[in-house]
């Protein structure tokens, strides 16, 4: 496990090579059958798992790291799966400290995949707005990129998916997980996704990451710019809701 995520912080910006790395993690997130009947080998199983993926979401924060978005697909895929093999009723017997720290991880995961999403998309809109206006200035450059960036915010969507069908599950068991934990991070999931769709002050929808409050009316004339391009939020994102409503 230590060196499939030390090969990982080798290769990370590297894809392909990532992507193997990442299909691994995600396999040894999902171990089962006879080596795994025991209750405490489970247990001592998914700790000793636990600690691995959160160091390394550490050593990822600690360096300033940006999550790539096939990291962001990758991470969300074994979230879901430890919730799938290790259901929360074994989960919740655990030490206590590192439950807290991997649920809190949870919830930054969740604010951070579904700020991401929205970003992306935001400044795909607002490219493809300026390319609509150029012309046919600097065209054979602009498809390019707004392939990439499309490509970046599926990645980042499926990601935000996976982790709220993780949520359903949590919250199908709500009951045995510690104190107002369930409540309190309902409470910041909805408030970032609240953020993510209005505009400031309130929100930082139409605002590049790292500028919001800045540039004065920029973001304004930007916002206009991207409702332009953009669907409207119930068709984009119903099926999102769709996957609350279900919880």
């Amino acid at each position: 496990m230590r060196l499939v995520l030390q090969l990982h912080l080798k290769i990370r910006h590297d894809s392909e090579l990532a992507h193997h790395t990442l299909n691994c993690l995600i396999q040894l997130s999902s171990l089962n059958g006879s080596v795994m009947t025991k209750k405490e080998t489970r247990l001592e199983y998914l700790s000793n798992y636990l600690r691995s993926f959160l160091g390394l979401l550490d050593q990822l924060r600690m360096g300033g790291c940006v999550i790539q978005p096939i990291e962001a697909l990758g991470f969300s895929n074994i979230v879901r799966k430890l919730i799938l093999f290790f259901p929360p009723s074994l989960m919740v017997c655990i030490e206590s400290k590192l439950l807290e720290k991997y649920l809190h991880q949870v919830t930054h995961l969740t604010c951070h995949f579904m700020k991401a999403a929205s970003h992306k998309t935001t400044v795909s809109a607002q490219r493809e707005g300026m390319h609509l206006r150029q012309g046919n200035e600097h065209m054979n450059f602009v498809p390019l990129f707004l392939s990439q960036m499309d490509e970046d915010s599926t990645l980042y969507e499926e990601a935000f998916e996976h982790m709220l069908e993780v949520w359903v599950s949590v919250l199908h068991e709500a009951q045995s997980f510690p104190g107002d934990f369930c409540r309190a991070a309902a409470v910041t999931v909805f408030d970032t996704y609240l953020q993510c769709h209005l505009s400031p002050p309130d929100g930082v929808r139409g605002v590049p990451a790292g500028e919001a409050g800045e540039n004065g009316g920029a973001a304004d004339d930007e916002e206009e710019e991207i409702g332009e391009t953009e669907e409207p939020d119930r068709i984009r994102w119903d099926k999102h809701v769709a996957t609350g409503d279900e919880s």
